[in-house]
C-alpha cells in the first residue's frame, strides 16, 4: 500500500513538472508583448496624430504625421519576420527599435507640438533615432509622402536611402490600381516620384471619401539587377499613404444673440360695493305715507400695477344687484375717466319706494394691462460654404438690428468632414489652424477666412 501511494505521488509530480499540459511558467508581461502589437499601437497613435492635423486644419502637422506613418511602415517592413515574436526573443537592434517606437507612441499621446518639432529635427530626437536605426537595415529606404490639394495636377513622394541611382520600379499602384508615374530626381541618395492626378480621378476620390481628405496609397517594388540587368538580385516592397485635401472644407453658420422686446398682457380686476340701503317713510314717529327712496353713490378705481399700463379700450365693468329692492331703472354705473394708469367708474344705487325696500349694488371693474419685457434671444444666419482663401461675411440685417437689441456675435458653427466629431464652434476673433474669425461689434459684421497652414 505504501509503495502504491509513493508511486502515485511520484506520477503526480511528473505531471506537474514535466507534462506539457501543466500550468506554464510565469511570463513577464512586458517581454510577452509582441513586436506586431507594438507596431499596431504606434500606428494607431500616428493615425490619431493625423486626425489632430485635420481637426486643426494644419498641413504642417499633417506632413509630419504622414512622415511618421511612412516611418512606422518602414519599421514594420524591417521587423517583418519577427512580428509575432515577443520582445525578449528579438535581437538587440530589434529591441532598441521597438523601445524607441514605444517611446514615440507615448510622445504622440502627450504633445502633438513636440512631435511636430521632433519630426522636423534631424538629430537628438526620438524620431531621428528611429530613422537612424532603420537606416542600418539592409535596403532601408525612407519615404516622405507629400499631400496635395484638390485642384493639384500631381502628388509627389520623396525617397531617401543609399544606392538608389540604379533602383528600378515595378508593379507601381495607386489605391491598388496600376498607375503611371515619372521620376523627377534620381541619385544615389534620393528619388522624387511624381504621380499625375486627373481632375476626374480627384473628383472620384473626393466623392468616395465623402468630402474628407482622400486617402491615396501608393505601393511598388524596387528591384535590383546584376549581370547586365539580366538577373533580379533583390526585390523589396514599399508602400506609403498621403492625402488629397479638399478646397471646400464644409459649411459655416453664424449666430447672433441679444434681447428682444415682448409685450405681455394680463387682466386686472377690482370690486366695489354701494353698501346696503333701504327706503324710508316720513312722518311723526315714523308714521306716515310719504315714502323716500334709499340712495347711495359709488366710485370704484382700478390702479395699474407698477411698471404696467392699461389698454383703456379693454376696460369693462359688471353691475350686480345683490338685494331685491333695487330700482334698476334708476340705479346705474358708468365710466368716470380712463387713462393708462387709472380707470374710474361712478354709479348710484336707488331703492324702490316700497316699504323697507333694500338695495345693494356691486361693481366688478377690469381692464387688460401690458408691459414690454426684454428676453434673451438669438438669430442664426443662413449657412455658407467654406472655401480656401475666401472671406465669408456674416452681418446682421438692418431688420434684425431693430428687433434684436444690443445684438452681438455669439459664435460661428463650423461643420466639416475634416473634424473627428464633425462640428466646432468659433468665438469672435478665434483661430483654429487655418480658420480665423474676426468680428467688428460696431458694424455687427464678422469675417471667416480659411487658409491651410503650410
Amino acid at each position: 500500500m505504501k509503495k502504491t501511494l509513493n508511486f502515485i505521488l511520484a506520477l503526480m509530480m511528473y505531471v506537474i513538472i514535466v507534462s506539457p499540459y501543466s500550468t506554464p511558467a510565469y511570463s513577464d508581461p512586458v517581454t510577452a508583448v509582441t513586436a506586431g502589437l507594438i507596431i499596431d499601437n504606434v500606428s494607431e497613435s500616428v493615425d490619431k496624430l493625423i486626425q489632430t492635423a485635420f481637426d486643426r486644419m494644419d498641413l504642417s502637422l499633417l506632413q509630419a504625421g504622414m512622415e511618421a506613418q511612412a516611418t512606422v511602415k518602414e519599421a514594420e517592413t524591417s521587423l517583418k519576420g519577427v512580428m509575432d515574436h515577443s520582445v525578449d526573443r528579438l535581437d538587440e537592434q530589434q529591441r532598441k527599435l521597438v523601445a524607441q517606437l514605444q517611446h514615440f507612441e507615448r510622445l504622440i499621446a502627450n504633445d502633438a507640438e513636440t512631435v511636430l518639432k521632433e519630426i522636423r529635427e534631424e538629430k537628438n530626437s526620438v524620431f531621428s533615432d528611429i530613422r537612424l536605426m532603420l537606416s542600418d537595415y539592409p535596403g532601408a529606404i525612407r519615404i516622405i509622402p507629400k499631400y496635395a490639394l484638390e485642384d493639384s495636377k500631381y502628388i509627389e513622394y520623396k525617397m531617401l536611402g543609399t544606392a538608389l541611382s540604379k533602383a528600378k520600379f515595378k508593379n507601381f499602384r495607386l489605391n491598388s490600381k496600376p498607375k503611371r508615374f515619372s521620376i523627377i530626381t534620381q541619385t544615389d541618395t534620393q528619388i522624387v516620384l511624381r504621380v499625375p492626378l486627373s481632375a476626374n480621378e480627384i473628383s472620384q476620390l473626393m466623392v468616395q471619401f465623402g468630402g474628407k481628405p482622400a486617402e491615396v496609397k501608393i505601393s511598388f517594388d524596387i528591384i535590383e539587377y546584376s549581370w547586365f540587368k539580366l538577373f533580379e538580385t533583390d526585390r523589396r516592397k514599399f508602400s506609403a499613404i498621403s492625402y488629397i485635401m479638399p478646397r471646400n472644407i464644409g459649411i459655416a453658420q453664424a449666430t447672433f444673440i441679444g434681447k428682444i422686446e415682448r409685450i405681455i398682457e394680463k387682466r386686472k380686476t377690482v370690486s366695489g360695493s354701494s353698501g346696503t340701503i333701504e327706503s324710508t317713510r316720513t312722518g311723526i314717529g315714523g308714521i306716515g305715507f310719504n315714502r323716500k327712496r334709499g340712495r347711495a353713490g359709488i366710485k370704484v378705481a382700478l390702479q395699474a400695477d407698477p411698471g404696467w399700463k392699461f389698454i383703456t379700450k379693454t376696460a369693462k365693468f359688471e353691475l350686480k344687484y345683490l338685494k331685491g329692492g333695487c330700482n334698476k331703472k334708476r340705479s346705474s354705473v358708468d365710466f368716470l375717466s380712463k387713462n393708462h394708469n387709472t380707470i374710474w367708474v361712478k354709479g348710484k344705487a336707488v331703492t324702490h319706494l316700497g316699504h323697507r325696500s333694500v338695495c345693494e349694488i356691486k361693481v366688478n371693474l377690469s381692464a387688460m394691462q401690458w408691459k414690454a419685457i426684454r428676453e434673451e434671444s438669438e438669430h442664426t444666419l443662413p449657412k455658407q460654404a467654406i472655401s480656401t482663401n475666401k472671406d465669408l461675411k456674416f452681418r446682421l440685417s438692418s431688420h434684425y438690428m431693430k428687433i434684436l437689441k444690443n445684438a452681438t456675435l455669439d459664435s460661428v458653427k463650423v461643420i466639416s468632414p475634416l473634424f473627428e466629431n464633425g462640428t466646432k464652434y468659433l468665438q469672435p476673433n478665434d483661430e483654429l489652424g487655418g480658420l480665423k474669425l474676426t468680428y467688428n461689434p460696431q458694424t455687427r459684421t464678422a469675417f471667416l477666412r480659411f487658409e491651410y497652414l503650410q
